[in-house]
């Protein structure tokens, strides 16, 4: 009798402590997309998950700056299509991952909003590396594959309709729209909120303002850029400016540079030496990358060489 009242305690005992186990594994991911706004554990208006501190899974942070400073031309709008607005892309990154595309244009590094800020849903179906990619018993894997879809289409959109400009702007606002990227709480980019955070850079990297003009160390494009120690150690207002607007909170960031080509910047000297000038900026701001370029930056082929650049 003993010992039989010893298995069922056992049994009573393993019961709840599955039970207890099935509750917190169901609390490990987000499992109710609302059906109307206000309900459910994702909110509708930007497919974001209402309060992540519930759920134990990583959360990212990928934010996209696109530089057009100067028109872009039908190569490389098409090249950035190519590269950043694809469904490839997006799925490189786990369900709710806040995806923002910010556009460095002629207006000030203070007046510049996101173009595009929402998280990308879940799939709905087991068809990435994500578990919680699937749905789950309490959604309807056709509206969590709608709203998805839904996700989907805007961002590609961007790629689509809001690449094209005719405006040049006078500066190129690079150092300065990472300071407020940083910086500005309405950005949000900081590890209070994510895991891990995703930088990606669109652009010619040819920074240009009055404080700081890459044009003017690069040597008109076709020769070197100057080595970042030396140019800080030799232009005392430059590197005054970059060491009172160092980064904040860095930790966990990577960054990943898809460089624009534009005519006469058809170097490979030049190239190599202003992505090791910005190697060694990012360093110094607490970023870590590789010294082989290819672990993070995309380059976009060159344009004709033969056109007079002198």
């Amino acid at each position: 009798m003993n010992l039989f009242i010893k298995n069922i305690c056992l049994l009573v005992v393993t019961f709840f402590t599955v039970m207890i186990f099935s509750t917190v594994y169901a609390e490990e991911n987000p499992k109710k997309i609302p059906l109307v706004p206000g309900e459910g554990d994702i909110s509708l208006r930007d497919y974001c998950v209402v309060e992540p501190s519930e759920y134990d899974i990583p959360f990212h942070n990928v934010t996209i700056i696109i530089d057009k400073t100067s028109p872009l031309l039908a190569e490389q709008t098409e090249w950035i299509r190519d590269n950043i607005f694809l469904k490839e892309l997006v799925e490189e990154y786990p369900p709710f991952t806040k995806f923002s595309v910010l556009f460095m244009d002629n207006k000030a590094s203070q007046l510049q909003e996101f173009i595009f800020n929402k998280c990308r849903p879940k799939t709905g179906i087991n068809n990435t590396d994500f578990f919680w990619d699937e749905s789950t018993s309490k959604e309807n894997s056709m509206f969590v594959s709608s709203i998805y879809n839904n996700f989907l289409k805007t961002y590609l959109s961007v790629g689509t309709n809001d690449l094209k400009s005719k405006d040049i702007a006078s500066n190129t606002y690079i150092i300065e729209t990472l300071m407020g990227l940083f910086e500005t709480k309405k950005f949000r980019f900081s590890s209070k909120y994510y895991d891990k955070r995703t930088l990606i850079i669109v652009s010619d990297m040819m920074q240009h303002t009055d404080n700081i003009s890459f044009y003017k160390e690069c040597l008109k494009f076709l020769g070197s850029c100057t080595d970042y120690k030396k140019l800080i150690k030799r232009d005392k207002k430059m590197a005054d400016y970059i060491s009172m607007n160092k980064l904040l909170d860095t930790k966990n960031v990577e960054v990943k540079i898809f460089k624009l080509a534009f005519e006469c910047e058809t170097s490979d000297k030049h190239a190599r030496s202003l992505i090791n000038l910005w190697r060694d900026y990012f360093i110094d701001n607490g970023i870590q990358v590789s010294s082989n370029p290819q672990d993070w930056v995309t380059s976009q082929k060159f344009f004709d060489q033969n056109k007079n650049c002198s």
